[in-house]
């Protein structure tokens, strides 16, 4: 899957070459870009000059694409607002109709191009961008989400509510780690504001993605990946924001994610330097399992009585590693009535024993 994720992850990146480019020696909107309102006619100089832009960014003409790209980032620079008003919104119209016909490498290039435009009036076409087929193109949007969560905090209402709601369903649905990771790092607005517009929804979504992920963990065909480590990162900094309910479901997807890294990790073949996994998965495991233990140690509040797999772990201890594990079934059995452990009799003790 990683294979197929890396030249996805190249395509978001393409617009910032872009920037080296040089805008053309006269510019058709320099007296336009003055304005203090727009007229009609204004609208359909502007909005003609952005579509010939828009179709200029083609497979078949590398050095034109970039060119078209560059001059469309740079034309709201020093613009007025009634310039810039109208400019993004004739933009994202010319993007939206563009880039779902396009080449991969070309639609990733103008999502791109509408996130370097960094406005709230974006989100509508970035989430519709986020059910795109293609990986790189739903990278890109992902990305602007991102980017765009403390302008979208400020607006608040429809659009704050329109990108959670884009986020969810795409995070449920997404089988690409890289582009789950960024629509969770769009869901974590902590990060950028202190205090979101709604933080309910925002546990809300996260919640329902990671029920989702969980039903992988519950069947034991889950591949663990970066993303499970950014959930429970984005629970972490959402969990003040939690209720008692949602504390308990956040405790025993934590605890599901746990018990997923520490069978895959303590199962293993041992080499001479450590656990026999693909490099990547082992990376991931260990991090997962890092970040499970800090996430449920401040939600059950352990300070420093909590166990740890994470120094067995160290010493690539397998054995010692699923005792730990026991200690932290043990615990999660008291706390949520839910028996985790490694095997079905694997509880040798009652819950809360020591």
């Amino acid at each position: 899957m990683h294979r197929i994720l890396a030249p996805a992850l190249l395509l978001v990146g393409l617009v910032a070459a872009d920037i080296a480019r040089a805008q053309p020696a006269t510019d058709p909107l320099a007296e336009l870009r003055t304005h203090p309102t727009i007229s009609d006619d204004d609208r359909k100089v502007l909005q003609q000059w952005i579509e010939t832009r828009v179709a200029a960014v083609q497979p078949s003409d590398a050095a034109g694409a970039s060119q078209a790209v560059q001059a469309l980032r740079d034309a709201v620079q020093g613009a007025t607002p009634a310039f810039r008003e109208a400019y993004v919104a004739l933009t994202i119209k010319a993007v939206g109709a563009a880039y779902r016909k396009a080449e991969l490498r070309e639609a990733t290039r103008l999502i791109a191009l509408v996130n370097a435009l960094a406005e709230p009036v974006a989100v509508e076409l970035l989430a519709e961008a986020l059910k795109d087929e293609r990986i790189g193109v739903r990278c890109a949007a992902a990305v602007g989400l991102t980017n765009l969560r403390a302008k979208i905090a400020i607006t608040g209402g429809k659009v704050f509510t329109e990108s959670m709601e884009a986020l969810r369903q795409a995070g449920k649905g997404e089988t690409s780690g890289l582009v789950l990771s960024y629509i969770l790092h769009a869901i974590n607005y902590p990060e950028v504001v202190p205090n979101p517009p709604e933080p309910k929804l925002n546990v809300d979504v996260l919640l329902d993605i990671l029920d989702t992920r969980l039903k992988a963990f519950d069947a034991g065909t889950a591949r663990i990946f970066g993303a499970d480590v950014t959930a429970l990162k984005v629970a972490s900094a959402l969990r003040s924001f939690m209720t008692d309910a949602d504390r308990r479901r956040t405790i025993i997807a934590a605890g599901k994610m746990l018990r997923g890294a520490v069978k895959a990790y303590a199962s293993a073949e041992k080499g001479p330097t450590g656990v026999v996994l693909p490099e990547r998965e082992r990376r991931d495991t260990e991090l997962l399992i890092r970040e499970a233990e800090k996430l449920l140690a401040e939600l059950l509040a352990l300070g420093g009585g909590a166990p740890s797999i994470t120094r067995e772990m160290e010493k690539v201890d397998q054995t010692a590693m699923k005792i730990k594990y026991t200690e932290w079934a043990d615990k999660l059995k008291a706390a949520v009535d839910l028996e985790l452990y490694l095997d079905a009799d694997a509880a040798s003790k009652p819950a809360g024993g020591g």
